[in-house]
């Protein structure tokens, strides 16, 4: 870990901060947003249960502000790979948003999909990818990373639609926690990014405890799929952030496909969410480990990106 400036804190105090400045933003957000669309509701012909707009708006602003709180402005255009972070938010925030209030055929959604996680992939590895560059990046391993990027996303997708709201909500705050803590062990930098958008799911959460009929689907996960798949590209490129750890962090949230297989379904509520959750935990406690293991191997990576 790099030395940290004078008056700063701590890694702790910086880590705490970086939640808070995404728990606040969103819970303001997200709260103001559901009374706006409660009022809609009601003078409109909108569908009352349509609210994952609200969630989308909420995620993006509150990841936004923590960027800029953390990072700082970026140039126009940002000259630091991990400043394209921001921009990539604000495009998946008005993703989610347009995919909550319009009906858009499937192949349109995965064509959004499969654009914006090439765009971001791009524009993070871009300094690598140049000829000159002796240990870059080459176009097919670029490729096959948008092509895991989408799966990724879809597959989360997927997990909205056919998972009640709120656990698939916990699920992603275990999950951006988790890899707050193992991206952090190489780079403090990213370890806060991740624990805005970790701050900014625990807002959410404690807003949707109260929300009747929540739901992740059609808005609520563009922000998240995209900020961890660039978060993960970043950190694994021009900090410490191993592959194997992004790897478990990636298939830990699908461990809830395990609630819907036919065995598991005939359980009780708790024994399945049991499973569900012992599923979660497994890969995220090796991702934690593999990365802290290279993280104290490492005396000082560079604690952000190009």
């Amino acid at each position: 870990m790099s030395e940290l400036e004078p008056g700063t804190g701590g890694p702790a105090d910086l880590m705490i901060k970086a939640v808070l400045l995404g728990v606040v933003p969103c819970t303001c957000v997200y709260f103001c947003a559901l009374l706006f669309s409660r009022r809609l509701a009601k003078r409109a012909t909108t569908q009352p249960g349509r609210r994952s707009w609200a969630l989308a708006l909420a995620l993006g602003v509150a990841y936004s502000v923590g960027h800029v709180a953390i990072v700082g402005w970026p140039a126009l255009p940002p000259q630091e790979t991990m400043h394209w972070l921001l921009p990539g938010a604000l495009l998946a925030m008005v993703v989610g948003v347009l995919d909550a209030l319009w009906e858009q055929p499937w192949a349109l959604r995965l064509g959004t999909r499969i654009a914006l996680t090439a765009l971001l992939t791009w524009l993070v590895l871009r300094p690598l990818l140049q000829p000159e560059v002796v240990d870059g990046v080459r176009w097919p391993v670029m490729t096959a990373i948008v092509i895991a990027g989408v799966f990724f996303w879809s597959g989360l997708e997927a997990l909205a639609d056919r998972v009640v709201g709120r656990p698939l909500l916990a699920t992603l705050l275990v999950v951006t926690t988790a890899a707050s803590g193992a991206l952090a062990a190489g780079s403090l930098m990213h370890g806060q990014l991740a624990g805005v958008l970790s701050g900014a799911l625990f807002g959410a959460f404690a807003v949707a405890l109260f929300i009747s009929g929540f739901s992740m689907a059609r808005g609520g996960i563009p922000v998240v799929a995209l900020l961890l798949i660039g978060l993960a590209i970043d950190g694994h490129y021009y900090s410490e952030f191993p592959t194997p750890s992004a790897v478990l962090i990636g298939l830990a949230p699908f461990a809830l496909w395990i609630g819907r297989i036919g065995p598991v379904r005939r359980l009780a509520r708790w024994q399945a969410g049991l499973l569900c959750g012992i599923g979660v935990l497994i890969p995220l406690g090796l991702a934690l480990a593999i990365a802290l293991g290279v993280g104290a191997s490492t005396p000082n990576p560079d604690p952000g990106a190009m």
